[in-house]
């Protein structure tokens, strides 16, 4: 399978995990790419590398990955999304190899500020008649 990574390279999944020991997921959530990363995946990785998760829960097989983290097939894990929001008895919140998160990664200051202002920008361009720069769908306007 070939999947678009970061928009600007295409890679297979294969590829990606030989070489890299730190792994960051930034796919799109769609039914291609739901459970991109299984045990297959997982065992594909140096026993050194860390997993990264940021963008959707569903591409990771958390099964496998418990399995792959409590075996030692990777070293650790960084959580922001998950399958279904965790609860107590979620097994990657016991293991000390995983950095979990409420999906709040993305929140520094700096972002805030930027959302904010982009949030006024695109509020100034609809009060000027225009069609703001981040509409996907335009032609449901016209």
């Amino acid at each position: 399978m070939t999947v678009r990574v970061a928009v600007i390279q295409t890679r297979t999944v294969k590829d990606n995990e030989r070489e890299n020991t730190v792994r960051a997921i930034e796919y799109i959530g769609t039914p291609e790419t739901q459970g991109i990363i299984g045990e297959k995946q997982l065992k594909l990785m140096k026993n050194t590398a860390h997993i990264i998760n940021t963008s959707r829960g569903r591409l990771i097989d958390e099964k496998a990955l418990v399995r792959a983290l409590k075996e030692k097939w990777i070293c650790g894990a960084g959580l922001d999304m998950y399958e279904e929001p965790p609860g107590k008895d979620n097994p990657l919140l016991e293991l000390s190899n995983v950095v979990a998160t409420p999906h709040i990664a993305w929140y520094t200051d700096e972002a805030r500020m930027r959302l904010e202002r982009m949030a006024v920008d695109r509020a100034v361009e609809l009060l000027q008649g225009k069609i703001p720069r981040s509409t996907v769908n335009r032609e449901a306007l016209k």
